[in-house]
C-alpha cells in the first residue's frame, strides 16, 4: 500500500467499509525502523521500500483506525529474483499479508 499517509489511509478504509467488514491488502514490510534518508529517497519508494512500515507498527497502525484482530498472517519474500532483490535485503523488506476488521 504505497502511501505517505497509512494511518490516513487506514482511517478512511474504516469510514467507508460496512461494520463487521474486513479488511485484507498485501503490502510490504520492514523488519526494523527504516531511517528518514531511506523515506525520503525516490527510488526507494518506487521500489515499495522508503514507504514500507515497519512490522510493529502495523497492528498499533490498524487500531487506532478503528479496527480490530489485526494481524499479519503471512511474511515472504516478495522481492526474491528482482532487481531490487539487493536493496530489499538491505532494508529487510518483505511481503506482508495483513487483516483486521471493523467491530460491528
Amino acid at each position: 500500500m504505497l502511501t505517505p499517509d497509512k494511518r490516513d489511509t487506514f482511517r478512511e478504509i474504516a469510514r467507508v467499509l460496512r461494520p463487521g467488514g474486513l479488511l485484507r491488502i498485501a503490502d510490504v514490510v520492514v523488519q526494523w525502523r527504516i531511517p528518514p534518508y531511506v523515506a525520503e529517497a525516490t527510488h526507494l519508494w518506487t521500489e515499495c521500500i522508503g514507504g514500507a512500515t515497519w512490522l510493529e507498527d502495523y497492528a498499533p497502525l490498524l487500531r487506532g483506525a478503528g479496527f480490530v484482530e489485526p494481524r499479519v498472517a503471512e511474511i515472504f519474500d516478495v522481492f526474491a529474483g528482482t532487481e531490487v532483490e539487493r536493496n530489499s535485503s538491505m532494508f529487510r523488506a518483505r511481503g506482508a499479508n495483513v487483516a483486521a476488521r471493523l467491530p460491528g
